[in-house]
């Protein structure tokens, strides 16, 4: 197809594709952190819980190793992942601590290339339909074209879109795994069920039982406390996310 315009620009094409291919294989290879016996100790000292979506003294059941906030066993690696963020099929590994940066490359190089792509094909369909040479009404002569513009650009949108969503996270100051939960308390404030204590510790209100619950999914016991002992959270500005340090930082966290 290069052939039918003028200045291909083939040698930057195939460099950008020569380079997500690295990408690609690096992101596969490259393993993230993995939690055990030997570091935990020093992660759970780095990654702190906030007593809201991360909890003190809380095992890996499956590795039975202390996990620090922002860790979490992934099920299909079997392993327990220091500052996990999600487990990606396109790479078939785990993105988190230690291969963030390679995640983001090959992402960020799959939009470049399929940007250029539909760029390239959509001019290849002009070069086309511009040449008196040829009938542009004739379909069959830039039907390949339009097939190669249609895909890439679809692509392009999808890879682009995913791509957004990504870097709002790091701007937020979340991982993928974390947005779920934190969705979770905004939920609840929404609802007028998030109640806390002068001591910065939360409660879920349950109103058909009238009983209060710890913000630990993982023990239902009620919790002994009134709500004139407590105050209602209106607002999830009123909540501090310790984990969003400004956008750059958050990049930087995971970069390093």
């Amino acid at each position: 197809m290069f052939h039918k315009i003028k200045n291909p620009n083939t040698v930057v094409y195939n460099t950008l594709l020569t380079i997500l291919i690295l990408s690609l294989i690096i992101a596969i290879y490259s393993k993230p952190v993995r939690l055990n016996s030997d570091n935990s100790r020093y992660y759970n000292s780095i990654y702190k819980n906030n007593n809201l979506i991360f909890f003190n003294d809380q095992k890996c059941k499956t590795c039975k190793v202390l996990k620090p906030a922002r860790s979490k066993h992934c099920k299909i690696c079997d392993q327990c992942i220091v500052f996990f963020d999600h487990h990606c099929v396109w790479i078939n590994n785990c993105v988190g601590k230690g291969n963030y940066k390679w995640f983001y490359l090959f992402l960020i190089m799959n939009v470049i290339v399929l940007t250029y792509a539909t760029i390239i094909s959509f001019n290849l369909i002009q070069t086309i339909v511009n040449d008196e040479s040829i009938g542009y009404d004739e379909f069959e002569n830039f039907q390949n074209e339009l097939i190669l513009f249609l895909i890439c650009g679809l692509l392009d949108i999808v890879v682009t879109w995913f791509a957004f969503e990504s870097f709002k996270l790091v701007y937020m100051g979340m991982t993928t795994n974390e947005q779920q939960k934190w969705f979770n308390i905004h939920d609840l404030i929404h609802s007028g069920e998030l109640y806390t204590d002068n001591h910065g510790q939360y409660f879920e209100y349950l109103p058909n039982d009238d009983i209060f619950l710890g913000m630990n999914m993982n023990d239902n016991r009620p919790i002994p406390v009134r709500k004139e002992q407590l105050t209602l959270v209106r607002s999830t500005e009123e909540l501090k996310n310790i984990y969003d340090l400004g956008f750059w930082d958050n990049l930087r966290e995971r970069l390093s």
